[in-house]
């Protein structure tokens, strides 16, 4: 997979129905990465909360911080108020991002990340500003 991706005109395809992209409950990982690649996001309300989303929020912070300037550690993209960093799991330094580490190692997000990277050891982290 390349590190950045050609930007292409997906609007046709993408739903902000709820209907279609909020879940109460936590399906199987193949059905979130088919909704993913279907409506290009999926909403799981209060998923996260507490001290972890505030670690999670100031991580992505600086992540993007880094991105924009040029001097991010991860490959990663933008399109107008969206950034993606590609972060390989198993090369996140130990002292490195420490929140996103415990997320993207639990067996739900891993078990989504390989369904919706056919396998690739990646965990995409796309945040809307």
């Amino acid at each position: 997979m390349p590190d950045t991706l050609e930007a292409q005109d997906v609007s046709h395809a993408v739903s902000l129905d709820p209907s279609n992209i909020y879940w109460s409950e936590w399906p199987d990982a193949q059905t979130i990465a088919d909704a993913v690649r279907e409506w290009g996001i999926a909403v799981f309300p209060g998923f996260l909360q507490g001290e972890l989303l505030d670690a999670l929020n100031e991580e992505f912070d600086e992540l993007i911080a880094q991105q924009r300037e040029g001097e991010g550690h991860f490959p990663g993209d933008a399109y107008g108020n969206i950034v993606n960093v590609r972060i390989r799991r198993g090369v996140i330094p130990d002292d490195m991002i420490p929140a996103t580490r415990t997320l993207f190692s639990s067996q739900e997000l891993q078990s989504v990340s390989t369904a919706y990277f056919y396998g690739n050891d990646y965990c995409l982290i796309g945040i809307f500003l």
